[in-house]
């Protein structure tokens, strides 16, 4: 799994105070699928939304932004689905967006996690995170998380979650849940950074050293 990115020098991973919008949409390959998954957060901070029809019984999710999650934590989405009995291979199609925040650049991770797999003959599922600089995706056949990056992105102020779910014919329902995470974290030092902070310590310290020779003359 990789990032496809435009690299950029970390400026820094705090949030701006802005509201984050966020807006989902759902579609089913098969019709019938209710208009409940497409919604915004009407300006709470947290989205939840539900639906059914179009070959399934339940479809909930939520999804959050800034500021109620707390920096540098950028998105947090959890899907989940209950089919009906299937005739036809069926596919959910799930898109979380959402804009409003800054990101005024810095390392950047995504967790992608599908769990609580129940029925035979499910997958693929495939999830990403998506940015203006880029995306990381993951295809699961089974239950399973994946952590991509961190990556050093420059800023951007939307990003969105991606899920594309897809079931195979069964008598007996099938479900899951899934989740994506997208969340800025620190970035980790070069070694030639790390060389030229070291020597910098050791040239203040050098410093004090000669100083206080000096007071003792």
């Amino acid at each position: 799994m990789k990032f496809a990115l435009l690299a950029a020098t970390a400026i820094g991973l705090s949030i701006g105070p802005a509201h984050a919008l966020l807006v989902s949409s759902a579609t089913s390959s098969q019709a019938g699928l209710s208009a409940g998954c497409n919604t915004t957060d009407a300006g709470t901070g947290i989205l939840t939304a539900s639906c059914s029809g179009g070959g399934f019984t339940a479809v909930a999710l939520t999804a959050s932004g800034p500021p109620l999650l707390n920096a540098p934590d950028l998105t947090a989405t959890t899907l989940t689905v209950t089919t009906a009995p299937l005739a036809v291979a069926t596919t959910l199609t799930v898109d979380i967006a959402s804009s409003g925040f800054v990101f005024p650049g810095g390392g950047l991770s995504a967790l992608l996690t599908v769990n609580n797999l129940i029925g035979s003959g499910t997958g693929p599922f495939v999830l990403s995170a998506v940015t203006p600089a880029g995306s990381v995706s993951q295809t699961f056949t089974s239950s399973g998380a994946v952590t991509g990056g961190p990556t050093v992105f420059p800023a951007f102020t939307t990003d969105s979650a991606h899920f594309v779910l897809t079931f195979a014919p069964s008598l007996a329902p099938q479900s899951i849940d899934a989740t994506i995470e997208i969340v800025g974290v620190a970035a980790v030092p070069e070694p030639a950074s790390m060389a030229l902070l070291g020597t910098g310590i050791l040239g203040i310290g050098a410093a004090g050293m000669l100083r206080r020779r000096r007071k003792d003359t």
